[in-house]
């Protein structure tokens, strides 16, 4: 009989699909026009809370239609094949396409920010060191997934394993030794005002971004066991661990690092880390 995946590999697969470049990215582009503590808190939980709705909603899909494919699937039984079998090229060439590619021309600008391999190739070298990093990681991975199911299975656990204590162990040290910025997270006028604003609606887009993954087990849902419990409980225990993990990250980001030194960077997870442990001498 063919194996099927349970409860916490399904959980695992929605959590890493879920924790990616997006929460070690998005910060700096929104510390531009959101500058108070409660005002990211509630930016994020907010986000947590729309992807909870998604997750009740493909929760009682998959229940109903527990065949892999996720929206294709959905889509196709609701409404029409047409519109699942565009609904499935869109994700294909849009949808999961672009999140890789972000995902891992950001691997790419931390291991170069990290151990500094431009520096040592040298300004005449003639290719992009940080591209040439990120279509290395897309293979390895690509190929590792598409050629052993149980290796892939594994790896991916780990890395979900990985990610949550990885953060966690962040939180933890920006709680002990991150206390830099002063930052406040009582609700003021400021907050307030800054909640009604446009620049609080463009910094969901980030914040979506940073969510996707959510419907991840949807997609496996003929290989999950069980699916009628094991899809709902994946979707809507995953999702909420991220919300927690995702607005206590926020929480001390803004807490150890000055929010001038945030603004316009992409590497936040690099500049907290080396303001609280102290990178560079």
């Amino acid at each position: 009989m063919q194996h099927k995946f349970g409860f916490t590999t399904s959980t695992s697969i929605v959590i890493s699909n879920m924790i990616g470049t997006g929460i070690f990215t998005s910060l700096g582009f929104q510390v531009f026009d959101i500058q108070t503590g409660f005002s990211i808190v509630v930016l994020w939980l907010l986000g947590g809370i729309i992807s909870l709705f998604g997750a009740f909603a493909y929760s009682e899909l998959g229940t109903i239609y527990p065949e892999s494919g996720g929206e294709y699937n959905y889509l196709s039984r609701i409404y029409h094949p047409a519109i699942g079998f565009l609904s499935g090229w869109v994700s294909f060439l849009i949808g999961f396409a672009a999140p890789v590619a972000a995902a891992s021309i950001a691997f790419s600008k931390y291991f170069d920010a990290t151990f500094g391999i431009s520096t040592l190739m040298g300004e005449g070298f003639p290719i992009n060191v940080s591209m040439l990093l990120a279509v290395f990681l897309v293979l390895v991975l690509s190929f590792v997934h598409s050629t052993d199911r149980k290796t892939g299975s594994i790896l991916q656990i780990s890395f979900t394993a990985l990610k949550i204590l990885a953060i966690i162990a962040l939180i933890a040290a920006g709680l002990l030794f991150g206390n830099a910025s002063g930052v406040s997270f009582i609700p003021s006028d400021q907050s307030f005002a800054e909640m009604i604003t446009p620049a609080f609606a463009v910094s969901m887009f980030f914040v979506t971004y940073s969510y996707s993954g959510w419907n991840a087990s949807a997609y496996m849902a003929g290989e999950i066991a069980n699916p009628k419990r094991n899809i709902p409980l994946s979707l809507i225990t995953g999702t909420f661990i991220v919300t927690l993990l995702y607005v206590l990250i926020n929480m001390v980001f803004m807490m150890a690092v000055p929010v001038e030194q945030l603004q316009g960077k992409v590497e936040i997870g690099y500049i907290f880390a080396d303001t609280v442990f102290g990178l560079e001498t």
